[in-house]
């Protein structure tokens, strides 16, 4: 990226935290931040911007193999919490450990590591430490389409510009609460969630078609239940 030359008083004005470290002020960053200057907040459409628990409320001894799903960082992918390389914690757990529960249309952004948005498409979930879990209020902002903005050039760089590396990539909720948002109809973001919701249903049933196919293929090679025998 670029970097781009400011004044003194710029530098305060770009600057709600006061960080002076040049990744901060890339060329980029500063457009897209001149861009939605204007703009509101995430946090205004919003009723809760909640971060997972203390890190050693769930440890991985905790995980089951059904129950409710825990979902991690590395979940969010392609706009959504995937369906695969889930773990599950036990619904006394979740009472005993005062865990919260998330529901279908929440928005969550991954703490720590690689910058992440999906949104919840399963009907109950709790989060890992290393998750931001937003609940939109209202009817302004469709939550699939925020999925899609968060993962464009537009919401993607406001994310990065915030993040803080230490022994790894780091966001906050007051990242998350800052956020900008753009002014789109909501004609035009009913036609992205109908989109998003349309791949998300054909990926499933893709993924239903190359199972099948496999099944087939092992059957015909009369390996269907065949196990090594060490």
């Amino acid at each position: 990226m670029e970097a781009v030359e400011l004044t003194l008083s710029e530098v305060l004005s770009e600057n709600d935290v006061f960080r002076i470290d040049n990744d901060f002020f890339q060329k980029e960053f500063i457009l897209i931040s001149k861009k939605f200057k204007n703009n509101h907040r995430l946090e205004e459409y919003t009723q809760a911007i909640i971060c997972g628990p203390f890190g050693s409320t769930i440890q991985d001894d905790t995980y089951q193999e059904t129950g409710v799903i825990v979902v991690r960082p590395f979940n969010l992918v392609n706009f959504k919490v995937e369906n695969t390389n889930l773990v599950y914690i036990s619904e006394s757990d979740i009472v005993e450990k005062r865990l919260k529960l998330f529901h279908k249309g929440a928005l969550l952004f991954s703490r720590v590591g690689d910058v992440r948005c999906g949104v919840l498409t399963q009907n109950e979930v709790t989060i890992s430490p290393n998750i931001i879990a937003t609940e939109l209020k209202g009817e302004n902002y469709s939550s699939y389409f925020l999925s899609v903005f968060f993962n464009s050039k537009y919401g993607l760089l406001q994310i990065m510009r915030s993040v803080k590396t230490v022994a790894q990539p780091t966001i906050s909720t007051d990242t998350v609460r800052n956020l900008k948002l753009p002014e789109i109809s909501k004609q035009f973001q009913n036609e992205c969630e109908r989109l998003l919701l349309s791949a998300f249903e054909m990926e499933i049933k893709s993924c239903n078609l190359y199972q099948k196919a496999e099944d087939l293929l092992l059957t015909e090679l009369g390996l269907k239940d065949w196990q090594p025998t060490e």
